[in-house]
């Protein structure tokens, strides 16, 4: 990705100091999701028919987003860059994209051309929203890199990570033909399809005991006032020392 808008974050480095507080700004309601619901997002890992529902609900959202394109350019009530309230819209809908099943891309580009922007600069500033959280992330984990373990297997996570550069590059050129060309709706088509097929066919959730709120151990019902057979025998009188 910082190959890929190489030419853009020089830009912005050099002189586009708005741009980069739009950056920061569209970064804080993310930074809040994480650290405000983090138990409630985590659970929505466990549920697989959580996620069917996520996804299906970003199919909804890209034609949602495909749709307002269209008629925003037919009116040609465009921008070409984000504003204030473009830029916390946009956050919002990347601090969505923590839930699995929400596409990071997909909400951020959607959100950013319902709010007026031109394509390509939703697409822009989608991506380079991106990259404080991405960097955020990779700092966070160096501290795994610790681990014998993972420094024995050095050489999988070389080849892993050129292998996630190469498929980047590939899946950002894609991606921008098909928001350039208006072709957001197979995206939005894949993923209520995806979601619908993975809600139907996944298994219900398993309930353990401490879920279903019932011991593990069975209990014996005794009825009060009455002794039990067992109790009452002979052999047990006798081993009562009667």
């Amino acid at each position: 990705m910082l190959v890929y808008f190489r030419k853009e974050i020089a830009v912005i480095l050099t002189g586009e100091r708005k741009l980069l507080l739009f950056i920061a700004l569209g970064t804080v309601p993310a930074v809040l999701a994480a650290l405000i619901f983090a138990d409630r997002i985590e659970s929505f890992f466990e549920s697989l028919k959580a996620v069917s529902v996520m996804l299906f609900v970003t199919g909804v959202w890209l034609f949602f987003g495909e749709t307002a394109g269209r008629l925003r350019e037919r009116r040609g009530k465009l921008r070409k860059s984000p504003g204030w309230v473009s830029a916390i819209l946009i956050g919002v809908a990347q601090g969505f994209a923590l839930l699995p099943g929400i596409s990071r891309s997909g909400a951020t580009i959607s959100t950013g051309m319902m709010s007026g922007l031109k394509r390509e600069e939703a697409f822009r500033f989608s991506f380079l929203l991106s990259i404080p959280a991405i960097t955020g992330a990779f700092f966070y984990k160096l501290k795994d890199f610790s681990s014998p373990a993972v420094w024995s297997e050095m050489g999988l996570y070389i080849l892993g990570g050129a292998a996630a550069f190469i498929t980047g590059l590939l899946t950002l050129r894609i991606l921008f033909t098909a928001v350039r060309r208006k072709k957001l709706y197979y995206f939005g088509i894949y993923c209520i399809l995806a979601g619908l097929t993975t809600f139907i066919f996944s298994p219900p959730p398993v309930q353990t005991e401490l879920e279903t709120g019932r011991d593990s151990v069975p209990r014996l019902e005794r009825r009060p006032g009455k002794e039990s057979s067992a109790a009452a025998s002979p052999r047990n009188f006798k081993a009562r020392g009667h």
